[in-house]
């Protein structure tokens, strides 16, 4: 008996699977159609035609607004190029490009520009020159032979029509040439500027905390702050990446761009200037306001009961659209000193240090961005807006006073949607 059991558990089980197969084809083939059917769509669609979700495709242009294409840096025989731009000067169109390296004449070098024409590529011969940016420093560097270049290849014929996509080098030596390709960023491009600020981030060597990126991104939200530009060397890949998912969404910036920054040479001055020419290049026309700051610094604006970057800056220029860098003065605020005795231990680093002294140093914010004007120097009234600095005062002579100005902040700062995120754990600080 119990061999009849078997078989006929046997033959239950042949015809569970037959059936099963058939109709997981069955299924597919119906999938099939119906995909085809969603694609193509039915006789009564008008256009039948694919439509873009709007949403997603201004959401996708804000997540490129100043990353696009992205940087990185390319050797150029003892030279590295980082990025190239296309810029327009007295009516004259051109690349400019960024390079460090050791001494060069740049002998035996041209140049070809491609233009992106809809379906095709066309590339234009190009005439090269070169220029050296000359720094002052008498630090240790001071002796350093490595040197900023600005590379140029301007077209020899009438700008063709189309988009500029990349420019050549060309190295000739004997029996060979050697090529490397930079694509374009294009500052002419045309994008909204009114009411919208950046601030660009140096890269961080120190692995900061994932926390304080935080705070500092909120902090400046707060305060006006819509685009940041981050210079990154990998350390912070993480939560870069998870901040950059957020963009778009209500109470988050309208853009964080992470760029590539594996500077290839030792020297800081020549990689905090080759930074900055890089981040007021990309900004150019697209931003009222500007600031360059290391991930411990705050920009503090004094103006109005609702301070932010761009009112602090009307307050000076009032209705002067001239581009303007200013020089503004930094106060230091010590990490290792005792927390605020009002301050609870869980609140931003802005609200719990508050032992504070000034600084011999000058920061510099450029209004109206834009690298084809002169601009105009000018001093910041240390009563309109001052940058905070939040860092260890130990081996300094440290002479310090009560600063509670970040108290105003406290309210933003509770309600931030980027801090509350990340004190639920819900999300940000998981990777």
């Amino acid at each position: 008996m119990r061999k009849y059991h078997q078989l006929v558990l046997v033959i239950v089980t042949v015809s569970s699977l037959s059936t099963l197969l058939m109709y997981r084809h069955e299924y597919l083939k119906l999938r099939y159609v119906l995909e085809v059917l969603n694609f193509f769509g039915n006789q009564g669609t008008v256009n039948n035609c694919l439509v873009l979700n709007d949403t997603f495709v201004r959401d996708t242009k804000s997540r490129y607004i100043f990353g696009n294409p992205a940087p990185s840096w390319l050797k150029l025989g003892p030279h590295f190029v980082y990025s190239a731009f296309w810029e327009e000067q007295n009516e004259k169109k051109y690349v400019r490009a960024l390079a460090i390296g050791p001494p060069s004449a740049f002998t035996n070098f041209e140049c070809h520009i491609w233009f992106d024409q809809g379906d095709v590529l066309f590339s234009e011969m190009g005439k090269f020159g070169y220029s050296v940016r000359n720094i002052h420093r008498d630090n240790e560097y001071k002796d350093s032979k490595t040197k900023i270049y600005e590379l140029y290849c301007e077209p020899i014929e009438i700008t063709p029509a189309g988009s500029p996509h990349g420019v050549i080098f060309i190295h000739k030596k004997p029996k060979m040439k050697i090529k490397t390709f930079v694509p374009i960023y294009n500052t002419l491009s045309k994008i909204e500027s009114t009411n919208y600020s950046a601030v660009c981030v140096k890269a961080d060597v120190t692995g900061l905390s994932k926390t304080s990126i935080l705070e500092f991104i909120s902090y400046h939200q707060i305060v006006g702050v819509t685009d940041f530009l981050v210079y990154d060397n990998g350390l912070h890949h993480s939560i870069l990446s998870e901040l950059e998912m957020l963009i778009g969404l209500e109470g988050f910036s309208r853009s964080i761009t992470t760029l590539n920054w594996n500077f290839p040479f030792e020297d800081i001055d020549l990689q905090t200037v080759l930074m900055e020419m890089d981040c007021l290049a990309r900004t150019s026309r697209k931003v009222e306001l500007v600031s360059i700051l290391d991930w411990e610094e705050y920009i503090l604006p004094k103006y109005s009961n609702k301070p932010t970057v761009l009112k602090m800056l009307g307050e000076v220029l009032k209705d002067d659209k001239k581009t303007t860098s200013f020089d503004v003065s930094s106060v230091l605020c010590c990490t290792d000193m005792k927390n605020d005795k009002s301050a609870d231990k869980s609140w931003p680093v802005v609200l719990r240090k508050t032992q504070c002294m000034s600084l011999d140093v000058k920061k510099t914010i450029v209004y109206n961005p834009n690298v084809d004007q002169d601009v105009r120097k000018q001093e910041m009234p240390s009563n309109i807006g001052k940058i905070f600095m939040y860092k260890a005062c130990s081996g300094q002579k440290t002479v310090t006073k009560y600063e509670p100005t970040m108290a105003q902040f406290l309210g933003g700062l509770m309600t931030s949607k980027l801090l509350r995120l990340r004190k639920s754990g819900t999300f940000i600080l998981n990777s």
